[in-house]
This record gives structure tokens, C-alpha cells and sequence, in this order.
């Protein structure tokens, strides 16, 4: 629910924006989808326990926990990707070696909280990625809606007149949503994995 509300936002925004704009956020959207598809279909075929990705609540600590343990993997498979659970059982699959134990060997995690963890920080960049493109869009279509501001509109028909104010309620509107706070939140928690993963990876 919260990304289907993330790409409304975005579609609204870029629809006021052009053809153009609605293409590309159109493709961002699609890429985007597929990545939380990917997500869901992944917590459905690896061992990720009781795991909503439809109601996401990590804590720092169980961030740390992931990105701790990944450091440790990456360190000793140093050309593995280990963050998205599924790539890497796919290339350990392919060296005929087993990523649950590995994964137990070399970390403190279990697999099912490694699995767990993968997914719901995927869905978390993923949705927040949403959100910031949502926001940039956003500040251009106000920066853009300002030039109505000290303009002589004298000469504009009535239609002209209505669409500018139709798009400016617009846009006042898409503010208030991104004020909201599960859009917040949705920030905020991409804001705390990145900084912990640049933290322990970077």
C-alpha cells in the first residue's frame, strides 16, 4: 500500500510536468515495482519467517545486525553481492556451495533473519527512492508554478486560468501528502540504512 501511494505521487507530479516526464517517471516506477516484486516473491521461496513487507519495522540494531554480517561476507567472498539474498544463492549455487551455511559460518545472523532482513531493506531503498523522487519533483513543479506568480495573465482565457489554478492545487496538494507522516517515515528509514551501510560497508 505505502508504494502504490508513493507511485501516485509521482505520477500526479509528473503528469503536470509533460509527456515527457510521466515517460520517465513512468519507467522509474516500473523498475521500482519490479524490485518490490521481486522482494514479495523472494520472501516467498527463501526461509524469511513471519517477515510483512507490507508493514516494515526495523530498528537500528537489526540493521546493524545486516550490515555487520555483511561486511563479514564480503570480506571473505569478496566478489559475491550479498545484500540482495536471492543474487547471492544464485552465485554460491553456481560454485556448488551452500549459502545458509555460509551465511551461519561467517556471520551471526541465522539464515532466516540473513533472508528476512534482505528483503525488508530492499523494499525500505526501493520506497524511499520513491519518496525522494516524489520530493524532486515536486520542488520543481513549485519553483515552476511561481513564474504564474508576477506574470500578466490579463490575456489568458478562462481555460488557461483554470488549468494553472487545476495544476497549483495540484502540486499544494502532493505537499501535503509528502508532509504526511508515513511518507516520513518511509524517508527517515531509507535515511538510517544508508547511514549504516556507509557507515559498516563504505
Amino acid at each position: 500500500m505505502r508504494f502504490i501511494m508513493t507511485v501516485s505521487l509521482v505520477i500526479l507530479l509528473a503528469s503536470l510536468s509533460g509527456c515527457g516526464k510521466v515517460r520517465e517517471a513512468s519507467q522509474m516506477v516500473n523498475a521500482a515495482k519490479n524490485a518490490v516484486d521481486t522482494a514479495k516473491n523472494m520472501s516467498e521461496g527463501l526461509d524469511s519467517g513471519d517477515i510483512d513487507l507490507d508493514n516494515i519495522d526495523l530498528s537500528e540494531k537489526d540493521i546493524r545486525t545486516f550490515y555487520t554480517g555483511i561486511a563479514k561476507l564480503n570480506k571473505a567472498y569478496p566478489d559475491i553481492i550479498f545484500e540482495i539474498a536471492l543474487t547471492a544463492a544464485l552465485e554460491i549455487s553456481t560454485r556448488g556451495k551452500n549459502l545458509e551455511k555460509i551465511v551461519e559460518k561467517e556471520t551471526n545472523m541465522s539464515f532466516q533473519e540473513y533472508s528476512a532482513l534482505s528483503m525488508a531493506i530492499m523494499v525500505i531503498q526501493t520506497e524511499g527512492a520513491g519518496v525522494l523522487l516524489a520530493e524532486d519533483m515536486l520542488t520543481a513543479m513549485e519553483e515552476g508554478m511561481t513564474q504564474f506568480d508576477d506574470m500578466d495573465t490579463s490575456e489568458f482565457t478562462e481555460e488557461q486560468l483554470a488549468g494553472i489554478e487545476n495544476q497549483r492545487q495540484a502540486v499544494v496538494e502532493a505537499r501535503n501528502d509528502l508532509e504526511t507522516s508515513e511518507y516520513k517515515e518511509q524517508k527517515e528509514r531509507l535515511e538510517m540504512v544508508n547511514a549504516i551501510r556507509e557507515e559498516l560497508l563504505e
